[in-house]
């Protein structure tokens, strides 16, 4: 259960703390899925040789990082 415990300790930081255990359980698998993402993208980029492709992934990341939105 280790895992449902960082998911639900993830939901609780993010602000989501009145969902139930089955809601948590649903939004375990999208909580990976905007790393998974960013991490596909910089690869795709750094196999292309694409500033352009690298520098995306580098703007939405730090959209992220620095807002409370994210392009995903």
């Amino acid at each position: 259960m280790a895992s449902f415990d960082f998911v639900r300790r993830r939901l609780n930081i993010q602000g989501f703390r009145s969902l139930g255990d089955d809601a948590a359980a649903q939004v375990a698998p999208w909580m990976r899925f905007t790393p998974t993402a960013n991490v596909v993208l910089v690869a795709v980029g750094t196999a292309l040789g694409s500033p352009l492709v690298t520098g995306i992934a580098a703007l939405m990341m730090a959209i992220g990082a620095l807002t409370s939105a994210h392009p995903f």
